[in-house]
């Protein structure tokens, strides 16, 4: 939900960080510039990478309604928002085992678009604490920090 406030914000936030759910809001039309740094796990069973339906292990009312609801592949909403935000094509590298980072930099404006796609991790935050149920956690990745530095090297706006 942190990709949404980028929009109906007015421009009040410089940077917002999406971590196993950048897919659940589309990009706005016009977003005002903003440094945007997303995480998700190829595994994830709440919010699938690959998209389509949510909470794929849920039972009952829920399943119904998680049914009604299909999302969009990760990577295409990351793509998304880079056009959104008039960025150039990514460079793609590797900062851990198993992560694949999207960078998008020099976009318009000063804003930055970065995915970390974490393979095989789960519906969690990356980082040192795991949560088996929701799946594998990258541990050689630390979200929170990247989060920060990534923020105080954006432009100021």
């Amino acid at each position: 939900m942190a990709a949404a406030l980028a929009c109906s914000m007015d421009g009040r936030l410089a940077g917002v960080a999406a971590v196993a759910g950048l897919s659940l809001v589309r990009p706005c039309p016009e977003p005002p510039p903003v440094t945007l740094v997303s995480f998700h796990g190829t595994a994830d069973r709440t919010v699938p990478y690959g998209g389509g339906h949510p909470l794929r292990d849920a039972t009952g009312d829920l399943r119904k309604l998680a049914d009604m609801v299909k999302l969009p592949p990760v990577r295409r909403s990351a793509e998304g928002w880079a056009a959104a935000l008039g960025c150039p094509e990514p460079r793609v590298s590797s900062p851990v085992r198993s992560v694949e980072l999207r960078a998008w930099d020099g976009c318009a404006a000063g804003a930055d678009v970065r995915l970390y796609t974490v393979g095989g991790g789960g519906h969690t935050w990356p980082g040192p604490i795991e949560v088996p149920r929701l799946g594998a956690t990258a541990r050689g990745l630390d979200a929170s920090a990247l989060i920060l530095d990534a923020f105080d090297a954006a432009e100021p706006r």
